[in-house]
């Protein structure tokens, strides 16, 4: 792939692509293959692009993910765009929603997926501030102490 190729909104997608299928292939479901850029046909005939999807079987019933990527780093998700997926996910019907974002989602981007059941994660290389308040380091010291018994004896 040439320099000029390089799409750093791929590589998110990617990046996330590869976190779920990381998850999946842990858990105790059928394998399980995470796509990356699917087109799925809506109910209204519109095609629909989702960044990450996979579907599961579990006793015979079909469950569908889909993923929207988004790649910013300097704002919080608007619920504009949250509203837009949440449009997509209807017209797919019997799908479950996922969104990711570096950043964060404004106050009422939250409320909004809180209310419809859209899983709203951060995805994103951690930091250092990330460990902020949380334990970095455990330190143990151990002291071991040797017998060493060359003979015993016992008395009745």
């Amino acid at each position: 792939m040439a320099a000029d190729d390089f799409n750093e909104d791929v590589a998110y997608e990617k990046f996330a692509q590869d976190i779920y299928q990381t998850l999946l292939d842990s858990e105790d479901i059928k394998p399980t293959k995470v796509q990356h850029n699917v087109e799925i046909v809506g109910r209204s005939g519109c095609i629909h692009q989702i960044d990450v999807y996979w579907e599961y079987e579990i006793a015979g019933v079909t469950h569908r993910v889909a993923i929207e990527c988004k790649n910013y780093n300097t704002s919080n998700i608007s619920i504009g765009r949250i509203r837009d997926f949440f449009a997509a996910l209807i017209d797919i019907g019997n799908i479950n929603g996922i969104f990711v974002c570096k950043k964060g989602y404004q106050s009422g981007a939250i409320k909004f997926a809180d209310f419809y059941g859209i899983n709203l994660k951060v995805l994103r290389v951690p930091v250092d501030s990330d460990w902020d308040g949380r334990i970095q380091t455990i330190q143990i010291n151990l002291s071991a102490l040797g017998f060493n018994i060359k003979e015993a004896t016992a008395s009745i």
